[in-house]
């Protein structure tokens, strides 16, 4: 498997550390100088700035919720609130702070220092109590949940969650305190599960159905999801609004794909589509969409402007060295090809 480059941007603030928001639509780049910007990906610009470290930040990192900010830097750890780009939390002040991570839930912060020492800091004193019983008790407890999990492998979330709950309640070899624990590891384990499920099914519908209208709609008819999974989608799409330009990008090329198996597919979509992606990334380096473009052009019979969109993909390989030209340079042959293959077929037609 071989990665390419899809896009490239210049900054000369020596940015040192970035992340992704969930759906891609918001980075924050940390600085050799101190900042943290808070970029929107759509629009391209500067949404926040986070003003408080004084030197390099090493790392950045999103709570699960996406409503925190973690960094660490050279004098120390922050939490920052999305909203107000205020500071929470100072964590290890005025100490060279490595890197820092969010637990999976949210709930604990992990810093290591260049010192070679890594702190784990939990919210309350609630919170320690739980993280020791979780420390002596947690792996064979772990193991036990995960086995009853396995069980009900194939039922919905909510479902597999309760019998599994009623399993533990029932097992009288547990203490209180042990039973705490495996409630909570069975929590955190299902809620982690079927939060990634559900995303990773609404960014396939968004690849799809990348209109909020219309995937909402797409939902609520459907009889594929529990209530509460619908409840779910709807607030994440109402949430999230419109898909990214990748997603109109995705959308675009299953319709216009020259490989694609149906041809009776609504290419009229697939190029209106294609020029939203193009027009949602702006000025931004992505040869990709333009080869779509051009596909989508082809598709509905603009010829010219199909070849004009691929030389364009070629062209921004070669400026900025994405080491697919010859890639691209047969896209562009495979196109002018197909074009002249249509053209000739319409003379035939006419004579």
């Amino acid at each position: 498997e071989q990665l390419h480059l899809i896009e490239a941007y210049d900054n000369s603030d020596h940015p040192t550390a970035i992340t992704l928001n969930q759906d891609g639509s918001l980075a924050f780049v940390g600085h050799r100088t101190g900042p943290v910007l808070m970029y929107d990906l759509k629009t391209r610009g500067v949404r926040r700035v986070f003003k408080g470290h004084i030197g390099e930040v090493f790392s950045v990192a999103l709570n699960p919720v996406g409503d925190r900010l973690l960094t660490s830097a050279s004098d120390g750890v922050r939490i920052w609130d999305i909203q107000t780009g205020q500071t929470i939390l100072n964590l290890d002040e005025n100490q060279r702070s490595a890197k820092a991570v969010f637990s999976f839930d949210g709930s604990r912060v992990v810093t290591s220092s260049h010192k070679g020492i890594a702190r784990i800091w939990e919210s309350d004193a609630e919170s320690s109590r739980r993280a020791w019983y979780r420390a002596h008790f947690g792996v064979e407890t772990r193991e036990y949940v995960q086995g009853l999990l396995g069980e009900v492998a194939g039922r919905s979330p909510l479902e597999g969650e309760a019998i599994v709950r009623a399993a533990i309640d029932a097992n009288s070899s547990f203490t209180s305190e042990t039973r705490a624990v495996a409630h909570s590891i069975l929590a955190e384990t299902v809620r982690h599960d079927a939060t990634s499920q559900l995303q990773t099914q609404m960014q396939s519908l968004y690849q799809e159905y990348p209109f909020a209208e219309e995937l909402t709609a797409l939902v609520e008819a459907s009889n594929e999801y529990s209530p509460e999974d619908k409840v779910w989608f709807l607030y994440a799409i109402k949430a999230r609004g419109d898909g990214s330009f990748y997603d109109f990008n995705s959308a675009a090329w299953a319709l216009v794909d020259p490989d694609r198996e149906d041809k009776d597919t609504d290419v009229e979509r697939g190029l209106r589509l294609a020029r939203l992606a193009v027009k949602r990334k702006g000025p931004s380096i992505h040869p990709p969409l333009h080869d779509t473009l051009a596909w989508a052009l082809f598709a509905n019979g603009q010829y010219e402007e199909a070849i004009a969109s691929s030389e364009k993909a070629l062209e921004l390989v070669i400026k900025y060295d994405f080491g697919t030209e010859k890639e691209y340079q047969g896209y562009l042959e495979r196109i002018k090809a197909e074009v002249s293959k249509a053209l000739s077929a319409t003379v035939e037609e006419t004579e």
